[in-house]
């Protein structure tokens, strides 16, 4: 049973949504498909982003992460976010509008706006 690469793509990740890991051999098995082939399938899935190779197979990449708290967001980067947020006030001019997205960097930014006479958009 041969199988289109999209297909045997879709499949190993499909696979992998089911299963924490599978060797090179039942990818071969499940695609009927060469080990080189599998090999190709699994380096290209993972310069995707896709998955991950490790000895003997493949694995999905850990994309799990938690999302930090506002708390930890507040704090990460600071004097970063403090620069970036003076430079970007500094752009801002009276009578203009400014559309804000939510974040912990535009929050840092509305500290340098007060003062302006400006309209501000946010979602």
């Amino acid at each position: 049973m041969m199988i289109i690469t999209e297909k045997r793509h879709e499949l190993i990740l499909e696979e992998l949504s089911h299963k924490d890991f599978l060797t090179l051999q039942e990818l071969i098995d499940r695609t009927g498909c060469s080990a080189s082939t599998i090999r190709r399938d699994l380096s290209k899935l993972q310069q995707l982003g896709k998955l991950q190779r490790v000895h003997g197979g493949a694995m999905l990449k850990e994309n799990r992460m938690v999302e930090a708290n506002l708390t930890e967001k507040l704090a990460t980067n600071l004097d970063e976010k403090k620069m970036i947020a003076k430079i970007a006030a500094n752009q801002i001019n009276d009578n203009e509008c400014l559309f804000i997205d939510a974040g912990s960097s535009t929050l840092e930014l509305i500290k340098y706006i007060q003062a302006k006479d400006i309209i501000v958009v946010t979602n």
